[in-house]
Formats: structure tokens, sequence, C-alpha cells
């Protein structure tokens, strides 16, 4: 289960051997016995953060609940605080892995993973990706974003190296691009396509415009795996078709790891070895870690709306309602990815607590809006580098109108979207 990229967080410090041991423990647990284990499980993690970790004490209250139904719901505003205070006793920033939410999710908060935590969460992921045929450092190209510079870009970078991917920049989907990375598929022994789903589907449009299928030019594609957007089953079949390969749903977060995975049918299968899912009155779905012992998330909202099914083999997610981006069509006739503006927005929101959320509608094809939930205006700098790398992902010379609001824009179904178009679909 482990190769070169487990060699290398092994090495980094991450008991990875630990990690799967564990998971494989847990992974021959069926039907009630699975069940009856996660409840074991949750509780656990439970007790423990409410006897070390100040931060769930007080999300809790005086007295810790013997019903689970009564623990409180966390969301990703009480988590809008300094990291070390949201830590357990005896866990520093500097001993944890650390990352950020932010701009995806529209609230962007630090977050925190023991290492152990961690390690199961790469162990799950190698586990769900040799279930496709493919190891972690199967030859990926990886329809993404990436930062323009800066240590953000670099660290980006290490990881395509060291988890053997080349990235394709969802920026620029135009036509000259997309034959570029046709070209790339003719010339590299790729087995997987990663990325954004409406980037896959713009890309599959172009290969279908071309009456090309990936897998005559690429023989050693084995599937593509879509995320962070929804896929319908429209969605999947286009793409296979143009692609000539399977298509599978990876459902996650950053703060919670891998959720689920589809595993060739209509639906996502829970990784209910790491984590508990559950929906509250509302459909919410609601996550539970079990084992990251730093942080506490705990009957967390994760932001998508869907239904459950406890089955034999494990949790199934029938529905979901997700987030699902818009393209960004430009004057000059090029088209990118709505989550573009996530990149565009990504500095300023790692380096600020000032902005709660941001987003932009597209109004006219060189005029854009954007809105934003904060405490205090948006300073002249902040502007300017906002400004700045929209020229340079998109175009320069867009009309640009910043408004700050106190409104939080969610869609029907209750999931943040970072962008809209308004424009006529074509």
């Amino acid at each position: 289960m482990i190769d070169f990229f487990g060699a290398i967080l092994y090495f980094q410090g991450y008991p990875m051997k630990a990690a799967a041991n564990e998971f494989s423990r847990s992974a021959t647990l069926k039907g009630q016995e699975l069940y009856t284990w996660q409840q074991e499980k949750c509780w656990e993690i439970v007790r423990h953060h409410y006897a070390d970790n100040a931060f769930y004490r007080d999300m809790v209250g005086g007295q810790l609940p013997t019903k689970w139904t009564d623990l409180p719901i966390l969301t990703k505003q009480h988590y809008q605080r300094p990291l070390p205070e949201l830590l357990a006793t005896g866990y520093r920033p500097k001993d944890v892995y650390v990352a950020n939410t932010s701009g995806s999710t529209g609230n962007p908060f630090y977050f925190a993973k023991d290492k152990f935590a961690h390690a199961l969460t790469w162990v799950s992921a190698f586990h769900a990706y040799a279930n496709y045929g493919l190891k972690s450092n199967s030859l990926q190209a990886r329809f993404f974003g990436i930062p323009l510079s800066g240590k953000s870009r670099v660290i980006e970078q290490i990881k395509d190296f060291t988890m053997n991917r080349l990235r394709f920049p969802i920026f620029d989907l135009g036509s000259e691009t997309l034959q570029i990375y046709l070209d790339r598929f003719k010339a590299r022994k790729f087995e997987y396509l990663y990325g954004y789903t409406n980037s896959v589907r713009h890309f599959a449009a172009y290969l279908n415009s071309r009456q090309v299928v990936l897998k005559d030019v690429c023989p050693t594609l084995k599937a593509v795996i879509v995320t962070a957007e929804m896929c319908s089953r429209e969605d999947r079949e286009f793409i296979s078709q143009a692609t000539g390969v399977p298509v599978y749903i990876e459902y996650g977060a950053s703060e919670a790891g891998y959720i689920a995975f589809s595993h060739g049918g209509e639906d996502l299968r829970a990784l209910d070895t790491v984590l508990y899912l559950e929906t509250n009155d509302d459909r919410e779905i609601l996550v539970t870690t079990f084992y990251n012992k730093a942080f506490p998330l705990i009957r967390y909202k994760i932001g998508d709306i869907g239904t459950l099914e406890r089955t034999e083999a494990g949790t199934l997610i029938k529905t979901l309602l997700g987030r699902s981006d818009d393209l960004v069509r430009l004057p000059s006739g090029k088209e990118a990815a709505g989550l573009t503006f996530y990149y565009c927005t990504r500095a300023i929101l790692e380096k600020s607590a000032n902005i709660k959320e941001i987003y932009f509608t597209q109004k006219t094809l060189s005029r854009f809006l954007i809105n934003y939930v904060s405490d205090a205006e948006l300073s002249e700098q902040d502007r300017k580098v906002i400004v700045t790398n929209i020229d340079k992902m998109l175009q320069p010379g867009l009309d640009l109108v910043f408004e700050r609001t106190d409104v939080v824009r969610r869609k029907k179904n209750g999931k943040f979207q970072v962008f809209t178009s308004e424009l006529e679909k074509v």
C-alpha cells in the first residue's frame, strides 16, 4: 500500500506503517460490528477533546452529554480564531500538520492534524487509488490551479515532483491551450487524469470536438478522477466517452481529508475507517474524524447537503448537492475555470483574518462584481493584489467592482460558490 511517496512521508516523521496497520484492522469490519466500532471511536475522540481541549470544552458547555445529538454542531465560523486556541493540550503548531481552507469553502480558517491522523489520511487515499489500479506515484495529469509565485508555488511544485504529477493549469482553457494539453498526452505515459470536474469536462468537450478519444493517443491511461465540484451521471458518461476510461469521483475537504470515493456505481462510499458521517434535520452532512487528537473536527458541518444509507458494506452517500462552479468567459475569447478566482485571492485570505468570505459574479463579459464579507473595508493594497492577480491569470483591464456586504451568498442548497456567471449559457 505504501510506495515512494509514502516513504517520503515516513522519513518526514509521519508514522505510515502504524497508520497502515490501523487502517487494515478497521477495514475488515462490516455491518453492525462496523457501526458499533464507529460509535466507540466517536465517543473516544469526544472525551479526549472535552478533557484536553479548552476550545471544544467551551463549545460543549459545563457537562458532557450522554446523547450524541446533544453535542454541538461545529461550523467553519467556529474555527475562525488563532490556531493555538483550537489545539488540544500538548500540541503546538510546529509539531503538527498545518494547512488552511481559504477560498473554496468560503470561510477561511487554519486547521491542524496530528501526525498519525495525517498519515491515515494518506493511507486511506492509497487504498482507494489501489482500487482504481493506481499507485501513489502513478503519473498524474493534474488539471488544477497553482499559485503564481512565492512559497506556496514552490511547495506545490515540490509536491508535483515527489508525487509524479504534471500540472495542467486551469487559468486558461482556450482551444490553443487545450491543444498543448492534448499534445502532452501524446508524449507522456499518463496513468490517470485528476482535476476539477468543470475543467475536466471542458477538456472532454474539446476532445469530442476534435473527434479524439484520449486513450487512443495515451494508451497507458487508466482512469479519470474528478473532485471539488459536482459531477452528474451525464458528466461522467460524457467524460468517459471522450477519454475512453472510467470516471471516478473523489469527495473530501482539506480539513477533513478524504471523505468518500465512488467505486464504479452511482454512490460514494464513505471512508468509515477514519470518519463518521451523519446528517442533521436539514440534510446537511456532518463529519467526525476519529484520530485527530490535535484538532477537534467533531460533528463538523462540511457545507454540503446529501442523504446517507447504512449498508452491510458501509456508509453510502446516496445523493450529494455540492458546489459546481461556472466557467469564466472573457472579452478576449479566453475561458477559464471559476476556481481561478480562488487563486487570485488566496494570498489575501491566507494572511488576513479581516476577510471572512469573498465571491465573484460575472455580470457581463468584462464586468465582475467582487463581494466580500469583512470586519473592515478592504485596503487599497489588498485590492491591488487581487486586481494584479486577475490581470495575470485571466485578462488585464477588466471592470472589477468591489463591494463590501454583510450578506453571505449561498446557493439554494446552502453551499458556498466562489464564482457565478450571469452570462447566458452557450
